[in-house]
């Protein structure tokens, strides 16, 4: 396998392979395997997300390879599955002319401390967060693949960030305890970052920002009633508590903050 590609996408931005191993996961105390996966090397830009908002509005050159009509067809198969579970959004997909960009557009699309191209989008729900995998999945697969993109469980996102030596934090032992050279957190720049400001502070596979900035949503629900769904990795507003690599939170799937962004992961071999 290729240690990494290119998501032509995303503005090129680059995803890693972080190879399969086994570790022992902090939430159940239990040996897990994990398989070879690749990472987002960043959270998901508000650069990147603003071309899947223009799409749902119309017009986009993207619907020369996806139409619009074929995307909502696919979204109302996943809204209509029990992953999802939003009657909202079923509402809205049964509307063909249901605002679905309206639906899933960022709350902070027009606040100056969120908006920046570079900065890691925030003010979406873990429903919108799973559409734009969709999004990314199908324009790849030219509307054959639903699942090449998609948001990491818990298990693989902890993996990722402390290897399978179990990093304390997911920068290497030698940097130490978390720094405002490492990380953003702590109210230290009172809003979010560029997603590849921190280099000092990436895994040794080069994957920024598994520590501080925005909480990132994970594909797993938190709570066995499956009400909650997982976040992981801390954010600009939390303690240095918050970046260790086993610290989760839990957020309901409609909600939105400025706290909460997401990294995508890419499931299938790439040549």
């Amino acid at each position: 396998m290729n240690q990494r590609f290119t998501s032509v996408l995303e503005f090129r931005t680059p995803y890693f392979l972080i190879k399969g191993g086994s570790f022992v996961y902090s939430v159940a105390n239990t040996e897990e395997h994990v398989k070879d996966i690749y990472f987002s090397q960043t959270l998901v830009a508000n650069e990147c997300y603003r071309e899947f908002i223009k799409y749902l509005e119309g017009g986009s050159l993207y619907e020369k390879h996806l139409p619009l009509a074929e995307f909502r067809d696919e979204l109302k198969y996943l809204a209509a599955s029990d992953f999802w579970k939003w009657e909202k959004v079923v509402t809205c997909l049964q509307n063909d002319r249901g605002d679905l960009a309206a639906l899933f557009k960022s709350s902070y699309d027009k606040d100056p401390n969120f908006s920046g191209d570079r900065q890691p989008v925030v003010g979406i729900s873990w429903y919108a967060a799973n559409a734009y995998c969709l999004w990314l999945s199908l324009l790849e697969s030219e509307g054959e693949c639903r699942g090449g993109y998609r948001l990491p469980s818990e298990i693989e996102w902890e993996y990722a960030a402390g290897g399978k030596n179990k990093r304390k934090y997911p920068w290497p032992k030698k940097k130490g305890e978390p720094t405002p050279k490492l990380a953003n957190y702590g109210k230290n720049k009172e809003a979010t970052s560029e997603v590849r400001f921190y280099w000092e502070g990436t895994t040794p596979e080069r994957l920024y920002d598994m520590a501080g900035n925005v909480w990132e949503w994970m594909e797993n629900w938190f709570d066995k009633d499956e009400t909650t769904r997982a976040l992981r990795g801390g954010s600009w507003n939390n303690s240095a508590k918050q970046l260790l690599c086993t610290s989760r939170s839990f957020s309901l799937p409609y909600s939105v903050s400025n706290l909460v962004g997401f990294r995508v992961i890419h499931g299938r071999n790439v040549k």
